[in-house]
């Protein structure tokens, strides 16, 4: 009866231990996943290319805000009022609602750009808020197994 009973007791201890193998293996490739999505979160391909917007984004406002001022200093004028551009080192007339439908063209190619840029942004941080995502839910993972291992350790030493 002793030898069924140690029997038993070696079987349940061999049971758990080929969890525990399991967890570990299960806890080295969830934790090899988290390290390899993490490096791919810090060096960020897209990081670069992020900047590159802003700074686009950057330029374009600046260039955004020159042409609202010009077509607000345009509308002060009266309509047959001389409008001169410069071109090279010469002053050029230039009809003053042409020159009105071109500031109007250019600001809206820059209001365009300002947008596309924009929405490349938005696909930047939503693809980083889905790697973010990501990983949280591997660390959660991470933390379950692990919690799942203390727990068969602290029954194994009850046993014990």
């Amino acid at each position: 009866m002793v030898d069924i009973q140690r029997i038993k007791t070696l079987q349940n201890e061999l049971k758990i231990t080929n969890e525990d193998h399991r967890n570990i293996q299960l806890g080295k490739t969830l934790f090899q996943t988290i390290r390899s999505e993490f490096s791919k979160l810090t060096i960020c391909p897209n990081h670069t290319e992020m900047q590159k917007s802003l700074n686009a984004r950057q330029q374009f406002a600046q260039q955004l805000h020159e042409n609202e001022l010009v077509i607000n200093e345009l509308n002060l004028l009266d309509e047959g009022a001389t409008v001169y551009k410069l071109i090279g080192p010469a002053l050029v007339k230039q009809d003053h609602e042409e020159a009105t439908s071109n500031v109007n063209k250019r600001l809206g190619f820059i209001k365009g750009e300002i947008k596309r840029i924009e929405d490349r942004l938005t696909g930047y941080t939503e693809q980083a808020n889905a790697k973010k995502n990501k990983l949280m839910k591997l660390q959660e993972e991470a933390m379950r197994i692990q919690q799942q291992q203390q727990q068969q350790q602290q029954q194994q030493a009850a046993l014990d």
